[in-house]
């Protein structure tokens, strides 16, 4: 890439940040993803981070080297048909212990709060884990490939039996 990273986050005015395999990411979501990294770092570390700091740490840099990551992964999910339904959607909302209630169960009520307390409408909540359920999907279709014996063999020879991913 021939401009800096930077340029996105000091008011440059395009509306496409980058372009990947024809689809754009735009300034906005480039803009969004480093102001919730931030703010995730600052909860992290119980602190204000200075300017210098975030520059010297090329969390500009990772974020969007992750947007582009993402787009390439979800492109891979769409070249492959891989689809999640809305029952396994449901499902894995419903099942996820934050929106429960009082009683322990999903509560509708909580799960809209929380969404757009996160700043989401429940469509856009919606949508970006539609995404991240097919980008884990795309993560399990590759850690499910069979790898050759010399494949197996290099990597033993390198230390490498088993990969922890986590």
């Amino acid at each position: 890439m021939a401009w800096g990273a930077s340029d996105f986050f000091t008011g440059a005015n395009n509306t496409t940040a980058v372009e990947v395999n024809g689809k754009g990411i735009s300034v906005y979501d480039v803009n969004r993803e480093f102001r919730d990294r931030v703010q995730a770092l600052e909860k992290q570390y119980r602190r204000k981070l200075e300017p210098q700091l975030i520059s010297a740490a090329g969390i500009d840099k990772q974020v969007l080297e992750n947007l582009i990551t993402d787009s390439l992964i979800s492109g891979a999910a769409t070249d492959l048909d891989l689809r999640v339904s809305n029952q396994q959607l449901q499902s894995t909302i419903m099942s996820n212990g934050v929106f429960s209630g009082e009683n322990g169960e999903f509560d509708a009520t909580v799960y809209k709060n929380l969404v757009r307390a996160q700043g989401f409408t429940t469509e856009s909540f919606e949508e970006s884990m539609r995404k991240d359920l097919k980008k884990a999907l795309m993560g399990g279709a590759f850690l499910s490939l069979p790898v050759s014996e010399q494949t197996a063999a290099q990597l033993a020879k390198m230390g490498l039996e088993s990969l922890d991913l986590n």
